[in-house]
């Protein structure tokens, strides 16, 4: 008998499909055991909240990352002069009186540190393996316009901030898990 290329026995064919109709609950206990093992892949890892500017508030930064890092701040320009002659120029200032800083983290038990640049306004919150955070409002007095956000943390601190001016509301951020 000569089987071409690619062809099973009728034999062996039947012997299989007996054998799944018979043993059915082998494919259900696979099935369970792929579902625990991503299970548990997906709650070995916690999730950083995530943060949401409030209606009104102005984003500096949002930035994610991982260990320590410097996230450079875009420059605000105000409205150029009705001169044409004269370029536009970048804020010095803030146009409000506060800043918010927050920031959420999972890793080590250690600290996350956090700090703007110009004006050393700053937020340290702990990190757990479980998760951690903090929120900051500073002010109110005349803050210089941020250039950068310097983030220092270990190697395998996973980290989410956000900076914004919070205009006419208490703090201007909402975190949501």
């Amino acid at each position: 008998m000569a089987l071409g290329l690619g062809t099973v026995p009728a034999s062996i064919q039947g012997r299989s499909v007996y054998f799944f109709r018979k043993h059915w609950w082998v494919g259900v206990v696979l099935l369970l055991a792929i579902g625990a093992v991503a299970v548990v892949d997906f709650s070995g890892n916690p999730s950083l909240g995530h943060f949401y500017p409030a209606v009104g508030a102005t984003v500096l930064v949002e930035a994610h990352g991982k260990g320590s890092e410097i996230v450079p701040v875009s420059s605000q320009m105000v409205p150029g002069p009705t001169v044409s002659s004269q370029p536009p120029r970048f804020e010095r200032y803030l146009p409000d009186s506060k800043v918010t800083i927050s920031a959420s983290c999972t890793g080590n038990t250690q600290y996350l540190k956090i700090r703007l640049e110009p004006g050393n306004e700053s937020l340290q919150p702990m990190c757990y393996s479980s998760g951690g955070g903090a929120t900051v409002v500073d002010g109110p007095y005349k803050f210089p316009y941020p250039k950068r956000v310097i983030v220092v943390a270990p190697s395998d601190v996973r980290w989410d901030v956000i900076v914004v001016e919070p205009g006419t509301m208490d703090s201007g951020v909402a975190v949501t898990n």
